[in-house]
This record gives C-alpha cells, sequence and structure tokens, in this order.
C-alpha cells in the first residue's frame, strides 16, 4: 500500500492521513497525484493531461501592495522550456490556487493525467519543442 500519511518525509504533504477511513481505489488516486493540483489525477478526460487544460497556468505571479500573490495581467511571453531535454517545466495549477484562497501551490508536472476540473486549452503548448525559424541566407555582396 502506498504511504499517504500527511508528513514532509513522503514529500506530499496534505494527500491524506493514516487516521482517515480507507476506500478501495482512493490510495491509486493518490499515488498518482501531485501536491497542487485541483483534484485527483486521472479523474478528468482520459489521455488528457495538465498541459492541455486552461488552468495549467499561464500568468505570472505578483505580490499586490497588500502582499498577497496575485496573478498578473502580462501575458507570458513564451512556455518555458528545459534548455538541455526541451521538456515544459512545471507550471501552477490556477484552479488550485482560486480554490485554496489564493495561496499558491507547487508547480505541476506538464505530463500529470487531468483532474476532473480539466478544460480544453485551445493553444496548448505543443510537447515537443518548435523548430526555430532559420534566418534566410543573404546573397553574396555584387562586386561588379
Amino acid at each position: 500500500m502506498a504511504d499517504v500519511t500527511n508528513s514532509p518525509q513522503n514529500g506530499k504533504p496534505g494527500l491524506g492521513t493514516p487516521h482517515l477511513t480507507r476506500v478501495a481505489g482512493v490510495d491509486d488516486l493518490i499515488a498518482g497525484s501531485m501536491p497542487g493540483m485541483a483534484h485527483f489525477a486521472r479523474t478528468g478526460p482520459d489521455g488528457q493531461t495538465c498541459r492541455s487544460c486552461v488552468h495549467w497556468s499561464t500568468r505570472f505571479w505578483e505580490t499586490d501592495q497588500n502582499g498577497y500573490q496575485v496573478e498578473s495581467e502580462k501575458p507570458v511571453d513564451s512556455w518555458k522550456r528545459d534548455a538541455d531535454t526541451g521538456e515544459l517545466k512545471p507550471r501552477r495549477c490556477k484552479k488550485f490556487y482560486r480554490m485554496m484562497g489564493h495561496t499558491l501551490g507547487p508547480a505541476v508536472p506538464a505530463e500529470t493525467p487531468a483532474c476532473m476540473f480539466f478544460t480544453l486549452n485551445e493553444s496548448a503548448p505543443p510537447i515537443e519543442r518548435p523548430a526555430r525559424k532559420r534566418p534566410k541566407e543573404r546573397p553574396p555582396p555584387d562586386t561588379s
């Protein structure tokens, strides 16, 4: 059985406690979920991941004048990727943020299976890094 205790040692704080009643199948849902998700993984549409959800953050977070973390109105200039592998970097779930009283949760990896709050993002980032545009070659200067 998976360790679902609420302790910092297992790296999944808040995802269960040994004092709750065990229900068949819930341990599997907990094991597949990531901290920072709005609900259990694999409760959304089959085959969908957080990468293709509108709640997988596309905004910057800023601190307002009262010291609260708020979503910035500045658009994200690009999808952040690991420089070596080209994989998308984890992002925060906006649904989790709103449900938890505007508390930032940990970033969720792109390949995490979708939860029940999944909403399709029509402009989701591609899995693979897009090919970079190469500048057109200039003809050699005319020296005649």
